[in-house]
């Protein structure tokens, strides 16, 4: 069960989270349906936080990636687990506030921030901005200049390093539309120089999102704490913060390996503190900024069987023998249409079914792309049946949208109180309130 919420049980074949009946829930609740296991949000927060402690040995801090899954109930549970929250919109960071996390709690990220949600951010107090090209650290110091208010400022880099990911989700190579070059340290510091309302406070960077080779990250700590040593030169001082981001990746499907948040924190750990030591330089306060690996084990998704398409032998789809379609698909998961992303799925009442035939699981929207998991052996499955998908707490609702028209599904948490839901699902009224023009002589 290790791609499943940690709550997650088979009972008789029947799946549960947190002890509770999943096809109970969706028969309540409706499909698609997501549901959120707090016990394992809340358990992989403090996992982060236990192995900095233990392996770190100055101040360091979690900020939790907001942009993977955020909603009030998970801004909620991360500030009671003591995270801060990187946040990359005003929508972002007034959801977090209205979720009462204080505003020196929020870091701002993003390569293209807008002026006005600058302003908003520098006005609410947020803890800091990281500051992503030359171009932006002049609009921050006009800003809080015309606001009055100083603000902090951390200095993202593209170190030049490629993770072994996907090119989509890859962030720090040389050509990433993500953070300075290294080679425009001097104009940073020459704007910094006559900044008065900008406080360079630290260094970023981050390499991308679902990594597990983990080898670059010691080679990009390396070109960091470099930078660092030159910035110290500069201004005589060394900066105080220093986050390498965060990017761990988290099991899709039976065939991805596990890389365990503790050895992640003490890899980061090691190498910050014995490149720290030998440029004879002090510990920086350590932020990293886990996402996925927080949020995608804590939820599944599980729709129900709509329709099956048989195919005939010798088609060009090889061995696979029928598509299942479901009643919902990119529209609430786009990931395996955007990047190839892959998925495991099981049937909900029938979880130790022989799988006996390789099928397409494919959404329900009009693209030949909307295909959730391709190539995968499942029971006989039939109109009605309900499948679930685990590890999909992570850009999924995210980046859910009404495609078709389609209004985006509801969102279910599984607590020490039962079942709650957080977001409910949306209807058509919903979507028509954005039109100008609606015909009021339609009979309800």
């Amino acid at each position: 069960m290790r791609l499943w919420p940690e709550s997650a049980r088979v009972d008789g074949g029947r799946l549960a989270i947190g002890g509770l009946d999943v096809e109970v829930l969706c028969r309540t609740h409706g499909t698609p349906l997501y549901i959120f296991d707090e016990a394992t949000f809340r358990s992989r927060c403090r996992a982060y936080r236990s192995a900095l402690e233990r392996h770190y040995a100055a101040e360091s801090a979690v900020y939790y990636s907001g942009k993977s899954l955020l909603n009030i109930a998970v801004a909620r549970l991360a500030a009671e687990e003591g995270l801060g929250i990187d946040v990359v919109s005003a929508g972002e960071m007034e959801l977090a506030r209205r979720a009462g996390v204080p505003a020196e709690q929020l870091h701002l990220h993003g390569n293209a921030k807008p002026r006005h949600e600058i302003a908003w951010s520098i006005e609410a107090g947020v803890g800091a901005i990281v500051a992503d090209n030359l171009d932006e650290l002049e609009t921050i110091e006009a800003v809080a200049h015309e606001l009055g208010r100083p603000i902090r400022v951390l200095l993202r880099f593209a170190p030049g390093v490629g993770a072994a990911t996907h090119s989509h989700i890859q962030t720090g190579q040389q050509d990433s539309k993500f953070g300075l070059q290294p080679d425009q340290l001097p104009e940073a510091l020459r704007l910094l120089a006559t900044a008065r309302w900008t406080s360079l406070v630290g260094i970023h960077c981050h390499l991308g999102s679902q990594i597990f080779d983990l080898e670059a990250y010691p080679v990009a700590i390396e070109i960091m704490l470099d930078l660092r040593a030159a910035i110290g030169r500069s201004l005589g001082s060394l900066l105080a913060e220093f986050s390498p981001g965060g990017g761990l990746g988290t099991a899709y499907v039976d065939s991805d390996p596990d890389v365990s948040i503790d050895s992640f924190v003490a890899m980061i750990a090691s190498a910050v503190t014995k490149g720290c030591e030998r440029r004879s330089m002090p510990l920086p306060k350590l932020f990293l900024e886990p996402g996925r690996s927080i949020s995608a084990r804590s939820m599944i998704a599980v729709y129900e069987v709509v329709a099956r398409k048989d195919l005939a032998n010798g088609t060009s789809t090889g061995e696979v023998s029928q598509y299942i379609h479901l009643d919902g698909g990119m529209a609430d998961n786009l990931r395996p249409a955007l990047y190839g992303a892959s998925y495991h799925a099981a049937v909900v009442t029938r979880m130790d079914a022989p799988r006996d035939q390789r099928v397409h699981i494919a959404g329900r929207y009009c693209e030949s792309s909307d295909i959730l998991i391709r190539n995968i052996d499942m029971p006989a499955v039939a109109p009605g049946d309900l499948i679930a998908v685990p590890g999909t707490g992570a850009y999924t609702l995210a980046m859910a949208s009404n495609y078709n028209w389609t209004c985006r599904p509801a969102l279910l948490a599984i607590g020490s109180d039962g079942a709650r839901l957080i977001q409910r699902r949306e209807t058509i009224d919903d979507l028509l309130r954005r039109e100008i023009e609606v015909r009021s002589d339609i009979p309800a």
